[in-house]
């Protein structure tokens, strides 16, 4: 019956004691385990971005050591808490002996050996529960120092991780002021493109005013020309009047002896009539020296680039100037029918400019009897070449020449040539080709 009044009243006191912790042992150590290092962990977690590298490595320092210390305090605290049980135990069954011995006087032997036997019951358990606090703090104590390992491990990818971060944010870096440099140079170049354009485009315009000038200049002379040439129509008009219309010397001793051969030549030499548009041979020279001459006075489209001969116009003269001024004068030489006028150049070796007159003599088109001139000349080519040679030293050389015509028809030609040695056409060729009997 005692016994199961002490039994009744350590089951009492047990269930006391777990509905006041509410959990077992095992549950109470881990639990306060948790209670215990739960702020730590929070407070290095909140802290932990906005340290550098060695606050970092002081605060894990902290955490650890926070641990260390939570388990030394649960193993302190568990160890005083079996204390505490013993000691209620005893109180307890030394106030139940108390009430016995108060109820009943004297206790026999046999319930004392009982009691002893419970006691030593109850010590058992208590030292099994030691046992099994310890094999837990033992357990935490390992999974410290693993997590300790775990927090180096951790700790040494993060340093990795920022050094990488660190080398990505100054290539980062780079590649933005490259960006920029690269930026400012593409405005930089925009900038001088706009302006290279807006330069052009001036120059456009003044070289589109230049050749309107041009072009009227040009007009203005050839109508000039063609004045002039109606003038000399006129007087060699008047002219064949005249000596058609002169009579015979009045004096009867002065003997005139001309015959109808040298009559006709003179007439053909001083009145060339309309039908024949092609100069006899020894006007060919004649006619050369006046090119020539036309030739070495050109004045070309470079004259156009100074103001006042002293400052220059347009800042930028081109090559273009050259081929207005080779146009210009293949233009006054175009319907000349004195005969074959062709411009050769000493540097290309090459003609440039044939008139149109070889079409009416020939049959060719200026640019087939310029591209086939070796194939078409049948006789004297190579005189022709060494002619032209021999102009380097000399003012002017002639030549024969038997072309065929486009009908198969073998012309001779007398060719006279000579050097341009001044002007926008220093070291050209101008030549005449005039066909003969």
């Amino acid at each position: 019956m005692s016994d199961q009044i002490v039994t009744n009243k350590f089951a009492k006191f047990w269930a006391r004691t777990k509905s006041l912790f509410l959990f077992e042992r095992k549950s109470f150590s881990v639990l306060f385990f948790l209670c215990a290092l739960a702020p730590t962990l929070l407070v290095a977690s909140y802290l932990f971005p906005t340290l550098d590298k060695s606050q970092k490595s002081q605060l894990s320092l902290l955490v650890l050591s926070s641990l260390l210390f939570s388990l030394g305090i649960l193993k302190a605290l568990t160890v005083a808490y079996a204390r505490a049980m013993k000691r209620e135990q005893k109180r307890i069954i030394e106030a139940h002996l108390k009430q016995i011995e108060q109820k009943h006087g004297k206790t026999h032997e046999q319930e004392r050996a009982q009691y002893r036997a419970k006691i030593d019951q109850l010590e058992s358990m208590a030292v099994q529960m030691k046992c099994g606090y310890e094999h837990q703090i033992d357990l935490l104590q390992t999974s410290a120092s693993k997590s300790k390992e775990q927090v180096k491990q951790l700790n040494f990818e993060m340093e990795g991780k920022l050094d990488e971060i660190r080398q990505a944010y100054f290539a980062f870096e780079d590649l933005r002021k490259e960006s920029i440099r690269l930026e400012e140079d593409l405005r930089g170049v925009q900038a001088q493109s706009s302006e290279k354009l807006r330069h052009k485009e001036v120059l456009i315009t003044d070289y589109q005013q230049t050749i309107q000038e041009q072009r009227r200049v040009i007009e203005k002379k050839q109508h000039y020309i063609g004045r002039l040439e109606s003038k000399v129509k006129d007087l060699m008009y008047e002219v064949r009047s005249l000596l058609q219309l002169e009579e015979p010397p009045s004096d009867p001793n002065i003997e005139v002896d001309v015959s109808l051969e040298d009559e006709k030549t003179l007439t053909d030499f001083y009145l060339p009539t309309e039908e024949k548009q092609v100069s006899k041979p020894f006007d060919i020279a004649t006619q050369l020296e006046r090119y020539l001459d036309e030739a070495q006075k050109f004045t070309g489209v470079d004259h156009l680039g100074y103001r006042d001969g002293k400052s220059p116009r347009f800042l930028d003269i081109s090559q273009s100037s050259y081929e207005i001024d080779l146009r210009r004068l293949f233009d006054s030489f175009k319907d000349e029918t004195s005969g074959i006028v062709f411009v050769i150049s000493c540097e290309e070796r090459r003609f440039l400019f044939v008139n149109n007159l070889v079409k009416t003599l020939l049959g060719y088109s200026p640019e087939k009897f310029i591209r086939e001139f070796a194939d078409l000349v049948t006789t004297g080519f190579d005189q022709w070449n060494k002619a032209l040679l021999e102009l380097s030293s000399v003012k002017e050389s002639q030549t024969r020449l038997v072309i065929r015509s486009k009908s198969g028809e073998q012309i001779r030609f007398a060719c006279c040539m000579g050097m341009i040695f001044q002007g926008p056409f220093s070291n050209h060729i101008i030549g005449i080709c005039s066909p003969v009997d």
